[in-house]
C-alpha cells in the first residue's frame, strides 16, 4: 500500500469516534494500577509464579 494511503487510512480510522475517542490526560497511571492488581491476583491463586509475577510487573511510565 502507498504510504500515504497508509497513513490517510489510519487517520480515518483513528478519528472515528464509535472506536476512539481523544483523552485530556494520561490514564497509564490507572492503567498501572489496574494491571497489577490483577498480576497480584494471579500470583496470590498460582496462576502464576514468582518469576513471572516479577517479570510481568508494570511500572508507571515516566512523565514526558
Amino acid at each position: 500500500m502507498d504510504k500515504n494511503l497508509y497513513e490517510q487510512e489510519g487517520l480515518r480510522q483513528l478519528t472515528n469516534p464509535k472506536y476512539y475517542m481523544e483523552i485530556q490526560e494520561s490514564i497509564s497511571a490507572d492503567t498501572v494500577e489496574r494491571i497489577n492488581e490483577i498480576l497480584t491476583h494471579l500470583n496470590d491463586i498460582g496462576f502464576i509464579n514468582d518469576d513471572q509475577y516479577t517479570y510481568l510487573w508494570a511500572l508507571v511510565p515516566a512523565e514526558p
